[in-house]
């Protein structure tokens, strides 16, 4: 299996999770202990289903960070932002920048594991 984004075997993503480290929600506070918990929970959740839209997108590494940074981005800096409204097709693609690889959340698993 390929590292990162690709990899689709659970047992293999628990490897990448160290112990007590979690992975905070792309949408609200809560954390989970593996990517896939995250993933579901924002699906059912908030509507937002990021690995379908991984997969349309084929994202590579950097597309994924650059992603996930940037939907950490709006979140943080609107209150009333609401995921179920929120696809790539409703946005530019302002989200491809490249000050979108700096982490929003220092050591973030979700961009390591994601």
């Amino acid at each position: 299996a390929e590292y990162g984004i690709y990899m689709s075997d659970e047992e293999e993503w628990d490897d990448w999770v160290e112990e007590g480290e979690e992975i905070k929600c792309l949408f609200c506070k809560q954390k989970f202990r593996d990517v896939f918990e995250c993933y579901t929970h924002c699906k059912k959740d908030h509507g937002f289903d990021y690995l379908k839209i991984q997969k349309e997108l084929k994202l590579d590494f950097y597309s994924h960070v650059k992603l996930v940074n940037y939907i950490r981005t709006l979140v943080a800096t609107n209150t009333e932002f609401d995921p179920k409204g929120f696809t790539i097709s409703s946005v530019d693609n302002s989200w491809k920048d490249e000050k979108y690889l700096k982490p929003v959340l220092q050591d973030d698993p979700l961009i390591y594991q994601g």
